[in-house]
C-alpha cells in the first residue's frame, strides 16, 4: 500500500469479526491520538515475535535480538515497507483497542485493485 491509495475498510471488523495475522489495519497511533495508521498485524497475544536490534549508536556492537511475547489485549504491527515505517519496532506493543477498522480492498489506483 501507498499513501495515494484509497481503502475500502470494514469498520465493524474489529468489534464483531476477529482479526488475524496478516490482515492491515486503521488504527489510531498510539503515541499521536490525532493521527491514524495503516499497518499489518504480525503478532497477536501469545505470539513471539523475535526482533533483530542493529547497534546503531556503536560501530564496534554487534546485532543482538530481543525476544518480545505479545501480551494479551495487544498485538504487534508493522509497516510493508519495513525500510520506511515506524510501528511497533519503535513504538511496541498495540492495545487490539486501537485498531478501528480492517482494510478490505484497494480502490485506487484502479490497475492496482485488490481485495485482501
Amino acid at each position: 500500500l501507498e499513501s495515494n491509495n484509497i481503502l475500502l475498510c470494514n469498520k465493524i471488523a474489529q468489534r464483531f469479526n476477529k482479526i488475524y495475522r496478516n490482515d492491515i489495519v486503521i488504527a489510531i497511533h498510539p503515541t499521536s491520538p490525532k493521527s491514524l495508521i495503516c499497518k499489518r498485524i504480525v503478532g497477536m497475544e501469545g505470539d513471539m515475535i523475535i526482533m533483530n536490534d542493529v547497534g546503531a549508536e556503536s560501530e564496534n556492537k554487534a546485532n543482538e535480538t530481543r525476544t518480545i511475547i505479545i501480551k494479551r489485549g495487544s498485538c504487534w504491527i508493522e509497516g510493508d515497507n519495513r525500510v520506511n515505517s515506524t510501528d511497533s519496532r519503535n513504538y511496541g506493543q498495540v492495545p487490539v483497542g486501537l485498531i478501528k477498522s480492517k482494510v478490505v480492498a484497494r480502490l485506487w489506483p484502479l490497475s492496482e485493485f485488490k481485495i485482501f
